[in-house]
């Protein structure tokens, strides 16, 4: 326990490396091991009183598993894997509430992207805002992945004008929130796409150069400009916007997603 509370500085990184060095021609099993590559990192989430972040202590001690797993087999030795022990004496932090912006705050917060982020980011931002905010999906089964991106054909509009997406097999197609569907058909306009018509398959956040965002790449853009956002609000004369100033400081799409999602009139 001790041991993965307070690793030796030789066995730390400073941020995520690859354990393997990939050489192009050359099967996995033929990679090499990376000379930089450590089992822990040196960022680790240890508090004054020794707790630990649960999900760090899972993570390296897969690493250190893994690892010793390695040596092991690849020296031949019998010896047990140490790191596979249960460790009964770590104490871990206790997770903190995770809150959520009003709709008032978001609100500001859309109004304000245009001042520190591009047009093309700014339609972007909002538009992930809003499904992170309406869709009663998880986020990353919309959006995809970079190999598998997420199109915009995974939603139907409605001869009544109501935009629609597949919430479950079990629930069926369910109308999004009038707030949803305005965004949407502001989003679209802007990518030249006619709302009135079936969708295309293509990615919902496309780049200028025709690739497409991802969730890790927008949640970036987010933590680019929350700083100035928030010292934007501290300063606001609203004082529900003045007081969520931290609150903004701290933005990420987990804060700005509220589930279970409402269903909306059919």
């Amino acid at each position: 326990a001790e041991f993965v509370l307070n690793p030796p500085k030789a066995w730390t990184v400073y941020g995520q490396q690859a354990r393997f060095v990939q050489e192009p021609g050359v099967a996995f099993e033929g990679w090499s091991i990376n000379p930089i590559w450590r089992p822990f990192l040196d960022s680790r989430s240890i508090g004054d009183d020794g707790e630990i972040e649960k999900n760090v202590w899972r993570r390296e001690i897969r690493c250190a598993t893994q690892f010793l797993d390695f040596y092991l087999k690849d020296t031949s030795a019998s010896r047990e894997n140490v790191a596979a022990q249960p460790l009964a004496d770590l104490a871990f932090k206790q997770p903190k509430a995770i809150g959520f912006l009003t709709d008032a705050e978001l609100e500001w917060v859309l109004k304000s992207l245009p001042n520190f982020i591009g047009v093309h980011e700014f339609r972007i931002i909002e538009m992930y805002l809003i499904m992170a905010r309406y869709s009663g999906r998880r986020l990353w089964s919309i959006m995809g992945n970079a190999r598998s991106p997420g199109l915009l054909d995974q939603f139907n509009r409605r001869s009544d004008g109501r935009w629609v997406e597949l919430r479950s097999a079990k629930d069926g197609w369910l109308p999004l929130s009038p707030h949803f569907d305005e965004v949407f058909g502001r989003y679209l306009r802007y990518l030249n796409i006619d709302p009135l018509h079936p969708l295309p398959s293509i990615p919902i956040f496309p780049k200028d150069d025709r690739s497409s965002y991802y969730p890790k790449a927008l949640g970036r853009i987010l933590v680019s400009i929350r700083d100035a956002l928030a010292d934007s609000a501290a300063g606001s004369d609203d004082p529900e916007i003045s007081s969520a100033s931290e609150k903004i400081r701290g933005l990420t799409v987990m804060l700005v997603s509220r589930k279970p999602v409402p269903v909306y009139s059919r």
